[in-house]
């Protein structure tokens, strides 16, 4: 039951992420 959790640190780290690298 950790889907909830593991789609918000991945969007966390997406938005956080994807305008330094791309």
């Amino acid at each position: 039951m950790h889907e909830i959790c593991l789609k918000l640190f991945l969007h966390r780290y997406n938005t956080e992420l994807l305008p330094v690298v791309g």
